[in-house]
């Protein structure tokens, strides 16, 4: 289930660069994940970089224990949640500059440039299968200030597509995007109704191959995935950034269900793994060691009342 390891294969890499490559305009969204990550994660304070690692760990006499370094990740659907074995940077406004994920097999980084508007101007892709190596570059081309084509290439500098973006006042309003290997033809949809946005892919023939429903702060409510045959639904609370309930639905039947629980200042306290039934398989508890701003820095998680892993945070903050 989720909390799970989960190895990456390589028709799942394939998968995501094709995603990458067809829609890649993380910094066209109203306001995307990116935006407000640190927001999103309930992080305090000017965050200069956060660096996360996952342990082996143990308990004895009541206290937990590091052990040997995890390599694999955990599933948790929600993209714009800090977790695993992850380091992300900062700029001193707040915007991402850098994000990396490491998997058993796999490991990727994304890194943005901005211009002097914080437009993303390029965004870099690099990711690692079994010694495989990938490289993707997107530059955004802008004119009096908004935002009209971008071009992706590989490592050699050989273009391997182009999106041009149509616009409605600020708003993105669609994609239209041309990976060249393939004769590929995609169209990403912008719609902005009671704060929501809505951001539907599809391929050539117009079918349908994902879709994300996010909230004004960037936040998923609802995504979608062809490949996989998946929907998930995302449920929050009025004044806790964390979702509360995902459900996760194939062959548009409940497969799966998450239900969280929150201590007072909104750190995850409990996870219930349920099934379609909902029937608990497991029960997953935190307890957390904090810096003196708040944040925390060690996240003990137990499984069914065993200690299972431990994940430590690095959080540099800016100097005033």
């Amino acid at each position: 289930m989720y909390l799970k390891a989960k190895a990456m294969t390589k028709s799942n890499l394939l998968f995501l660069l094709m995603i990458l490559i067809i829609s890649s305009c993380s910094a066209t969204a109203i306001k995307d994940y990116e935006e407000n990550l640190l927001l999103i994660n309930n992080i305090k304070g000017n965050v200069k970089s956060i660096h996360s690692e996952i342990f082996e760990a143990e308990e004895k006499f009541g206290v937990v224990h590091k052990g040997e370094a995890r390599t694999f990740y955990f599933y948790f659907p929600v993209n714009s949640i800090i977790s695993g074995n992850s380091f992300y940077e900062f700029t001193q406004e707040g915007k991402l500059k850098t994000r990396e994920i490491y998997f058993e097999d796999f490991s990727e980084k994304l890194t943005w440039t901005y211009d002097d508007s914080w437009n993303v101007i390029q965004e870099v892709y690099k990711s690692e299968l079994n010694d495989e190596q990938h490289e993707i570059i997107t530059k955004y081309k802008f004119d009096k200030g908004k935002l009209v084509s971008s071009d992706i290439y590989d490592k050699n500098g050989q273009v391997l597509g182009k999106s041009n973006y149509v616009l409605e006042n600020d708003l993105i309003k669609e994609v239209s995007s041309i990976f060249k290997e393939e004769k590929i033809t995609s169209k990403v949809k912008y719609s902005d109704s009671n704060s929501v946005q809505i951001h539907s892919t599809y391929n050539g023939d117009g079918e349908l191959t994902q879709e994300y429903k996010r909230d004004i702060n960037g936040r998923t409510l609802e995504k979608f995935v062809k490949t996989f045959d998946e929907r998930t639904h995302i449920v929050y609370e009025y004044g806790n950034v964390f979702p509360v309930e995902i459900k996760v639905y194939k062959n548009k039947e409940m497969a799966d269900k998450l239900e969280l629980a929150f201590d007072d200042k909104f750190n995850i306290t409990e996870i219930k793994e349920m099934d379609k039934y909902g029937v608990i398989d497991r029960k997953i508890n935190f307890t957390y060691r904090f810096d003196e701003i708040g944040n925390w820095i060690e996240q003990a998680a137990y499984a069914d009342g065993n200690i299972e892993y431990l994940t430590t945070r690095k959080i540099e903050y800016f100097k005033n």
